[in-house]
């Protein structure tokens, strides 16, 4: 009596490695204009960081220069006021950078409010004789901008 007795039940099926459960789903990638346009934001604020940076710097040299007991500071003053000028800009483009790169519905309107002013920048840059192809490239960059975000309007929405 050397009989092999089977068992008379069979395990559960298995699931298979690395599959998720029941109706999990990943979240919708962020589109390639929207992560563009985070960038350039970031770009643009990093760069307005760098030009306050560069007002403190010319204002205190002006005034080493040209200072006098008689000018009281005036070009120190000059450039700490122009510095807090574009300081202020280059928060709000890191600012716009972050709101559009998390998704974030008030990063979308204040990045498309930004294109607007670009492009209006644009345009007034092509009355020029040197800044048709300045011109003609930033209205073309802050389009890109405005189309990308107003495609993306489910993408932000979901967020």
């Amino acid at each position: 009596m050397d009989q092999q007795q089977t068992p008379q039940w069979s395990p559960p099926p298995q699931q298979p490695a690395g599959w998720g459960g029941p109706g999990g789903m990943a979240p919708a990638s962020r589109p390639l204009g929207v992560t563009l346009s985070a960038i350039w934001f970031y770009f643009l604020g990093v760069v307005l960081v760098l030009g306050a940076a560069a007002m403190l710097a010319l204002g205190g040299f002006m005034e080493s220069i040209f200072g006098s007991a008689n000018t009281g500071g005036f070009f120190a003053g000059l450039g700490i006021f122009l510095a807090v000028f574009i300081g202020i800009f280059a928060v709000l483009m890191l600012l716009t950078g972050y709101g559009v790169w998390k998704g974030r519905g008030w990063g979308r309107i204040g990045g498309i409010i930004w294109g607007v002013l670009g492009i209006l920048g644009g345009l007034s840059t092509l009355s020029g004789q040197n800044g048709l192809v300045s011109g003609v490239i930033m209205i073309a960059i802050w389009a890109g901008v405005i189309y990308a975000l107003w495609m993306a309007k489910e993408w932000f929405a979901v967020r």
